[in-house]
């Protein structure tokens, strides 16, 4: 049985994933109300594509989904005459724009069937997607000797499959399927888009690469009739990559996600513990209190406080603990949290000078830029490079060094970086305290 269900929940609470555009997300999205309606009113107003710019783990994407999904109710209450729905599938720019594209197409195509009721109830023109739902049903054709028969229909002795080549089925094809579906559906910006997201932009680590790629799909992905991109990147990957002047025009200037104030974060671990509760008696091991805890630790990433509190039901349930009562559950965070740390830290082997460096990052806020080399001791960018190195194999941090800008604050303590410091400041984060 699952310790959920034990504790009296519907599932688990504390799940660190990025909220789903649903009734579900919407919900459990606590403390966003201004960015929600800012996002929303840059959707519906603007010819930008919207970017957002913030740390990892803080909720961007979890921001643009309930977002999309609120911006559909809106039209299916008759709020508005403008209908948003999202693309369900997250997509990453690499260094191959060309699959990209495809990438792209294929998930707007997918999200173009999925939402067609949705569309034709708000009075859309979807006569389109037939043929859009025939390419993809037969995309592979199979040749014999008894001549070519779609999806293999029919008997050969010697069959071969190859894409079929028709006008509909090359790439070109049906990059003019989606298209046709796409201007159908959505023939002026009033009448709404299908809105996705490109995430975790910083994976392309140099900004020069980042706003390459960017360029490249400037006048395909990013010019689709019907289709509002948002760009989510941490560590100023968003910021610097768009500021191309070949993209200006075209992408938004980011909008700044900050980590959650400390008053949101009770209630938003309730408003999770009262979602998944199915009984009156259900018991959080990890309630306001000690979830107030974990965010600390973990300098105010929501994802990695999340991350540790579902790890803590975990042990407790290993160790037969569940049922000790409410007021012990702080105590036995503590043991958790010093026995990882402890694991984490012996295993460990730095110089002095690595952890007097890691120590500083900590004491800084946890984040740096190469350039500030100075400020932690060192008389040049590369020696305190060498020093990060080790810190990063280590998964203290994590650094995705820009030599185009090397003011772009990239290096970054991770979640274990973290614990590691709580262990390392004796524990100093003291427990808050009802």
């Amino acid at each position: 049985m699952s310790l959920w269900t034990v504790l009296g929940f519907s599932g688990n609470p504390y799940d660190s994933r990025s909220l789903l555009a649903n009734a579900e997300g919407a919900e459990l999205l606590v403390g966003r109300d201004l960015e929600l309606r800012t996002l929303l009113s840059q959707l519906a107003n603007s010819s930008l594509h919207p970017t957002l710019e913030g740390d990892n783990g803080v909720g961007k994407t979890s921001l643009v989904l309930v977002a999309a999904y609120n911006a559909m109710q809106a039209r299916m209450e008759k709020k508005t005459y403008q209908a948003f729905a999202p693309v369900p599938t997250l997509l990453q720019i690499g260094t191959d724009s060309l699959q990209f594209e495809r990438q792209a197409l294929m998930a707007i195509a997918q999200a173009l069937i999925e939402h067609e009721s949705y569309l034709r109830n708000c009075g859309h023109d979807v006569s389109s997607l037939s043929e859009l739902k025939r390419w993809l049903n037969e995309p592979i054709i199979s040749g014999g000797g008894g001549g070519i028969q779609i999806l293999g229909v029919g008997a050969n002795a010697e069959i071969s499959n190859e894409a079929n080549t028709s006008v509909g089925f090359s790439d070109s094809g049906f990059e003019r399927v989606v298209i046709d579906a796409l201007r159908t559906a959505f023939p002026t910006a009033e009448s709404g888009a299908l809105i996705a997201v490109i995430d975790n932009m910083e994976l392309l680590g140099r900004s020069n690469e980042a706003r390459r790629v960017l360029e490249r799909i400037r006048d395909t992905s990013l010019s689709l009739p019907g289709v509002r991109w948002v760009l989510c990147g941490a560590k100023g990957i968003v910021r610097a990559s768009v500021s191309s002047p070949r993209l200006t025009g075209r992408i938004g200037r980011p909008l700044e996600i900050a980590p959650l104030k400390d008053d949101v974060i009770e209630p938003l671990i309730e408003a999770r513990l009262a979602y998944f509760a199915v009984r009156e008696d259900a018991r959080a091991p990890v309630g306001p209190v000690e979830f107030r805890h974990l965010y600390d630790i973990c300098n105010a990433n929501l994802r990695d406080a999340l991350k540790y509190a579902q790890e803590f039901c975990m042990w407790l349930d290993v160790q037969e603990e569940l049922e000790r009562p409410q007021s012990e559950f702080l105590g036995l965070l503590e043991i958790w949290l010093a026995e990882e740390a402890s694991q984490i830290t012996s295993s460990i082997k730095l110089q002095p000078r690595m952890w007097k460096l890691f120590d500083d990052l900590a004491a800084a806020g946890g984040t740096c830029a190469p350039g500030d080399f100075e400020a932690f001791g060192f008389s040049s960018p590369q020696r305190m490079r060498t020093n990060f190195a080790e810190l990063e194999r280590a998964d203290l941090i994590s650094a995705e060094i820009d030599e185009d800008d090397l003011r772009r604050r990239t290096v970054s303590i991770t979640s274990k970086g973290w614990l590691v410091n709580y262990s390392r400041s004796d524990f100093a984060t003291a427990p808050t305290t009802p």
